[in-house]
């Protein structure tokens, strides 16, 4: 960790960053990443709360209880707040829907950034019910995968101007000239669009105008014939995970396609 500088108020995060020997607090450490980890919230109280425990545990034992009796009479406390905890529940959610899940996400927004809760739930909502997966382990039948849903921040915008958008954003531009397209068939590549270079050098040698003429020609038709066999596939938009040359641009342009440079 040395020269990182990690800026946050998350209990979870700061937890994770120490590094921890005694077995007890490791215990902590353990807890607070589980409950992250199971509800995405509430890491503090778990912390603060189990530290108060062992605060109290001190004192049993300075008084001259076993620790055996202490642990009894924790699991006697854990028996009774699994009886109280059902009684105490504020909200139930038997249908997942957009104010459902707005009603319910909207206080644990308000713990992170409050005044920000009333613009963000509904798009907290709305991205969970997109990426939501049927299951028989809980009463609203659905399941949520946190991994499902990427946020983007985009510079020079507002919070107020944050949208759900139920596809993929990139944060740059089309390269291409042609940056609209509708209903449009997708051939992503992980490599560039370019003449591959050979392994082994090699010497050329061109005696007059008409082999260099030659040369080039020969080149260009090679590129476009694997730009018009992507067209002929009835593709519309290129994503490249790699450079694209100027020729092979050339002949994107031809076929009317839009590229998109994902690097």
């Amino acid at each position: 960790h040395l020269e990182k500088i990690t800026v946050t108020s998350d209990c979870a995060t700061i937890v994770k960053e120490l590094e921890i020997e005694h077995p007890a607090a490791k215990m902590l450490s353990l807890a607070a990443t589980m409950q992250d980890d199971e509800c995405g919230d509430a890491t503090n109280l778990t912390v603060s709360f189990a530290g108060g425990l062992l605060h109290s545990t001190e004192e049993l034992i300075r008084s001259g209880l076993h620790t055996s009796e202490i642990i009894a009479g924790f699991k006697k406390a854990g028996d009774k707040l699994y009886e109280l905890l059902p009684t105490l529940t504020n909200l139930s959610i038997d249908e997942a829907t957009e104010d459902s899940l707005s009603r319910a996400i909207m206080p644990v927004l308000a713990a992170k950034q409050f005044g920000s809760d009333i613009v963000l739930a509904p798009l907290v909502a709305q991205a969970c019910l997109a990426t939501a997966s049927k299951s028989k382990s809980n009463k609203c039948g659905v399941s949520i995968n946190p991994e499902s849903v990427r946020v983007t921040k985009i510079l020079g915008g507002s919070m107020e101007q944050s949208q759900v958008i139920h596809g993929y954003v990139a944060l740059r531009g089309a390269d291409s000239t042609l940056t609209h397209a509708t209903d449009a068939k997708i051939t992503v590549f992980g490599c560039g669009l370019e003449a591959s270079g050979t392994e082994a050098k090699g010497t050329v040698l061109m005696k007059n105008a008409d082999d260099l003429k030659g040369y080039n020609k020969s080149e260009e038709t090679k590129m476009e014939e694997i730009i018009q066999s992507i067209a002929d596939t009835g593709t519309k938009v290129i994503v490249s995970g790699g450079t694209v040359s100027e020729m092979a641009m050339h002949f994107i342009e031809r076929y009317n396609m839009v590229c998109v440079k994902i690097p």
